[in-house]
């Protein structure tokens, strides 16, 4: 068995491409699919940018913390959202963690970076029992006026999906069975992940 078995400096050095890299890791982390796409999505990303700088997009070039910084900048300068670039800034950083444990790279410039948080305000707040009441009661008084619109509410409610979600609903989403919709969008959300959202049974029905 260990006549194969190869040193990782023998697989991976500094020279070797973020993409290669994350490939070598994901033989080493029990990730699903939908994890490792995220990953290689945004690890794309920042070679992307890698190249537009003239640099290879090797681990070497991308510890560096000034590097990274503008990476950052330019994005926010794109009008990227703030979650976006957090979310993209933890999956670099767990690449370079991963190789930096090993000996394979120095630092890990996206743990040591950080994103200026943005100031805005929410679109509305919280509702509260007395607003969940009041918004039923509207339902209910619709409803006797021969206005249906009770199940779309409480589908916003019940899983926080935003209206443009639910437009792009089909009845495949929903499993009967368990009384569950499975959200999965070709457009990617903010995790990169397929949503999936219990719905009470009185509801389903």
């Amino acid at each position: 068995m260990l006549d194969n078995f190869q040193p990782i400096d023998d697989s991976v050095n500094s020279n070797t491409t973020l993409s290669q890299a994350l490939l070598f890791m994901k033989e080493h982390r029990y990730w699903s699919e939908t994890t490792f796409d995220s990953y290689q999505y945004d690890v794309k990303l920042f070679e992307a940018y890698l190249t537009s700088q003239g640099l290879k997009n090797t681990l070497e070039n991308g510890q560096h913390l000034s590097i990274v910084n503008r990476w950052i900048v330019q994005q926010k300068e794109n009008d990227v959202a703030y979650k976006t670039i957090m979310r993209r800034i933890a999956a670099l950083s767990s690449l370079f963690a991963f190789y930096k444990d090993l000996g394979i790279v120095q630092t890990n410039a996206f743990k040591a970076s950080s994103v200026p948080e943005e100031h805005v305000e929410p679109h509305s707040r919280t509702l509260e029992l007395d607003d969940l009441k009041m918004v039923y009661g509207a339902v209910e008084g619709l409803k006797k006026e021969g206005i249906y619109i009770g199940v779309p509410i409480k589908l916003l409610l019940f899983t926080g999906f935003r209206n443009h979600a639910i437009t792009k609903l089909k009845v495949e989403n929903i499993n009967w069975e368990e009384d569950l919709i499975v959200y999965n969008q070709k457009v990617r959300n903010s995790k990169n992940k397929v949503q999936v959202l219990p719905l009470p049974p009185k509801f389903m029905e």
